[in-house]
């Protein structure tokens, strides 16, 4: 069986450098984030404070089309490192909308969260609105995956080189072979 791994958790955490840097380091392919993706090529028409729900939609159906393309749901594949999942959908719908959908919480069980820890800095961008609420914001994907029955291991680190190097012993626990007998 395969792991995936992917970087989860509130907006400026490094999950986006942090995915890069671990599938060059681990020679794994990345996956990016559909919602960037999408809202990057809307080139700034659209108000993040005043997000249309109607979107949310077209999102999750991206989002969701990705991971099936790319075997997020079949522990035969090949490990690949995604940056975000559904649950980013789950928790920012029901913080934003309070639209809470089941199928946003449920993750394979071969899947392995790095929940990147608000630590560090917030580093503003146009795509980012919540950087006075990550606190709070993080305490919801804490209680998300503490309902999963997934692996789950926060980064802490305040930098980003040392939080790569714990994201590196982290994922070399689940992606290397194992042993044979």
């Amino acid at each position: 069986m395969s792991h995936h791994i992917v970087l989860t958790g509130v907006e400026s955490t490094f999950k986006s450098a942090l995915a890069k840097a671990l599938g060059d380091y681990l020679a794994l392919e990345v996956v990016d984030e559909y919602a960037r993706t999408f809202l990057e090529e809307l080139d700034g028409s659209i108000d993040m404070n005043d997000f249309p729900v109607d979107l949310l939609d077209q999102i999750s159906d991206g989002q969701l089309k990705l991971q099936h393309v790319n075997g997020y749901y079949d522990p035969e594949k090949t490990s690949k490192i995604f940056d975000t999942d559904m649950l980013t959908l789950g928790v920012w719908s029901q913080d934003k909308f309070n639209i809470f959908k089941q199928e946003y919480f449920s993750a394979p069980q071969h899947i392995i969260y790095l929940l990147c820890v608000p630590s560090n800095n917030f580093t503003p961008d146009p795509l980012r609105v919540d950087g006075d609420r990550r606190s709070a914001l993080h305490e919801n994907y804490k209680k998300a995956l503490e309902s999963s029955s997934n692996v789950v291991i926060e980064l802490c680190e305040l930098t980003f080189e040392k939080r790569f190097k714990e994201a590196t012993r982290a994922c070399l626990l689940y992606t290397s072979p194992s042993p044979r007998d």
